[in-house]
């Protein structure tokens, strides 16, 4: 590309130059001048010679747009009787100055003979008082050689020039382009590199970056691109391994209470049914999650929005869960008149999750507090708040918590904490609702989790706060 641009601006600088040379040289054509031929003719036939020739020469080639003109007189025996340009004679011309002497030979190849006129030149035959010929007079519209000489000199100089330097630009433009394509391709071959090794299974290379460049903001997406593989391998083996761990357990203690039975070791009494029972709804429920998150995931989640009256579909939830739950109490304080469009079982699901996560982190002294309100910068939002007073969430955990099968303690069980899906579900629940679910924990001030519902018509502020003093409160406890 560097040489094809290079050879057309080279043609182009010489066609250019070649073109706009000949416009600045050019030499008006010769032209008639007006009424020269007759001037002399009548001159010769009153003088009966060419004597004082020059002067007329001279003083109709000063008129007007003529004085330029290119004017030569012969005699009869084709010696120059006059001329405009009698510096042409030397290669140099001047126009309308007077001859150094009346007759000047032309020099051989500037005058040329008379009857063989050269492209450009125009002959007119004078006449004398007997009409025979008494001289010649010659126009010229072409240039002396000497100057097309000289403007062929010039123009191979600008030739010669135009191509060292376009020569020289090539050489050094080749050099950056190479030393530019090096330092260009140097980083991505580095980046093809460990994308290979990545492609093998090792994730733990990173690309090194050194500069702010678009080359360096592409290293750094690629980093980024690369931990988040690393993490997201990270969570598929825990994931694997958590799964394998959450389907052992209860497999595990089905079989061995079905095998006591079998060996007679164990009496088929109400109890052991009932445990093998629980041990089954786990599975149950572990499954039931998996397929809750991989529908959701897919896009594939059906839901049956509708519009509830929030403070009852949160009473729904809260009810059986204070009644089953020892210990933390469970405040509720939603304004009776705030209202959200939501599918109903979703929605208790989302609030079930939350709940569930925060009672289980909420000492039995401890409370766990439902609210809710419009939406602060959202039109047509409502925003619900689930806080309790636990011990709260590591900041290193709080970007990960609705990752599927994490969890911020890696010593839990289902039985201590579940299997690490609830709050995986709860975000694709809340995202398939139109909403965003946000997880913080101040020091020492427990966990709050928001998240936002589409709502009809959302109460003003002031509308809001008078609400608030009238919510429903309920305290549970064990």
């Amino acid at each position: 590309m560097v040489a094809v641009s290079l050879v057309a601006v080279g043609i182009a600088t010489t066609r250019i130059t070649r073109r706009e040379l000949q416009r600045f040289m050019a030499i008006p054509p010769g032209g008639d001048v007006p009424n020269l031929r007759v001037h002399l003719e009548e001159h010769f036939r009153a003088q009966g010679s060419w004597e004082g020739a020059q002067a007329i020469v001279g003083a109709a080639c000063a008129q007007g747009a003529q004085k330029d003109a290119r004017v030569v007189v012969l005699d009869a025996s084709g010696r120059v009787a006059a001329t405009s340009l009698p510096e042409m004679l030397r290669g140099m011309p001047t126009p309308c100055i007077e001859p150094s002497s009346g007759e000047v030979p032309p020099p051989a190849g500037v005058i040329p003979p008379v009857g063989t006129p050269e492209p450009g030149t125009r002959q007119q035959i004078l006449t004398g008082p007997d009409g025979t010929p008494a001289g010649t007079l010659l126009t010229f519209s072409g240039e002396p050689p000497a100057v097309s000489e000289q403007r062929r000199q010039l123009v191979r100089s600008v030739e010669r020039g135009t191509l060292a330097t376009v020569l020289l630009a090539g050489v050094l433009a080749l050099a950056a382009t190479a030393l530019l394509a090096r330092r260009m391709l140097r980083p991505i071959e580095e980046l093809t590199g460990i994308a290979r090794e990545m492609a093998g299974g090792n994730l733990s290379r990173r690309a090194g970056v050194t500069s702010r460049d678009e080359i360096g903001e592409l290293g750094r997406t690629f980093n980024a691109m690369a931990d988040g593989l690393e993490r997201i391998e990270t969570l598929r083996r825990r994931m694997v391994h958590d799964v394998a761990h959450e389907l052992r357990t209860p497999l595990t203690n089905i079989r061995g209470h079905l095998e006591a039975v079998q060996d007679g070791l164990l009496e088929p009494t109400p109890a052991v049914i009932d445990s093998i029972h629980e041990e089954a709804l786990a599975l149950q429920h572990l499954v039931d999650d998996l397929q809750d998150l991989a529908l959701a995931e897919a896009g594939q989640l059906r839901l049956e929005p509708r519009e509830l009256e929030l403070l009852d579909a949160v009473e729904r939830v809260v009810r059986p869960l204070g009644v089953a739950v020892q210990g933390a109490a469970i405040r509720v304080e939603v304004p009776p008149t705030l209202r959200v469009v939501a599918d109903p079982d979703r929605l208790a699901q989302v609030l079930r999750n939350l709940l569930a996560n925060a009672l289980a982190h909420t000492p039995p002294s401890g409370v766990v507090t439902v609210s809710a309100a419009p939406a602060d910068g959202e039109e047509r939002m409502v925003e619900v708040r689930v806080a309790d007073t636990g011990p709260g969430i590591a900041a290193a955990d709080i970007p990960h918590v609705f990752e599927r099968f994490y969890r911020g303690d890696r010593s839990r069980s289902r039985a201590t904490g579940g299997a690490g899906l609830g709050l995986a579900i709860t975000r694709r629940l809340v995202e398939a609702h139109g909403g965003h679910i946000t997880a913080e924990s101040p020091p020492g001030e427990g966990a709050t989790f928001r998240f936002t519902v589409p709502a009809p018509a959302v109460a003003s502020r002031d509308e809001a706060e008078l609400a608030g003093e009238t919510a429903h409160a309920h305290r549970r406890s064990g």
